[in-house]
């Protein structure tokens, strides 16, 4: 389990305001992303994965759904700006049948089960939204 410190809160509000902002430019026909924020954003892994780059994983609560949702999100800071550079995010389940997959902080076990499939392993979930911004270098 990590542990942020007060200050980490910002940061999850403004991560969630950023993946809000890439996902509704590939998603631009998908109302649900305009003018809409992911309320909660709480991690469950974030580690360092190279020189300013950086994987986080966890849970939010889109505003427009009202349903927990997993994420993942791979980001590069610019070498000489303070600006992301590139950025992999990734937003919601798959269902069987093609469509969002929604759980609710009340269904704790659906919750803690993407929570571990999360921790480590990403891409064992058929993500619902996927977006990529900017130039990887």
């Amino acid at each position: 389990m990590l542990n942020f410190v007060e200050q980490d809160h910002e940061f999850f509000d403004d991560l969630g305001s950023f993946m809000v902002d890439v996902l509704s430019e590939v998603y631009q026909e998908h109302r649900a992303w305009v003018g809409e924020y992911l309320d909660l954003v709480t991690p469950r892994a974030a580690r360092k994965i190279g020189e300013r780059n950086a994987e986080i994983m966890g849970l939010c609560l889109p505003t427009w759904n009202r349903g927990v949702l997993p994420f993942h999100v791979r980001l590069q800071i610019a070498e000489h700006d303070d600006f992301v550079r590139w950025c992999e995010c990734r937003v919601g389940e798959k269902g069987c049948d093609g469509r969002l997959l929604k759980g609710d902080w009340d269904s704790s076990d659906r919750v803690i089960n993407q929570m571990y499939v999360l921790d480590g392993n990403p891409s064992a979930i058929d993500w619902f939204y996927k977006a990529t911004f900017g130039d990887r270098g």
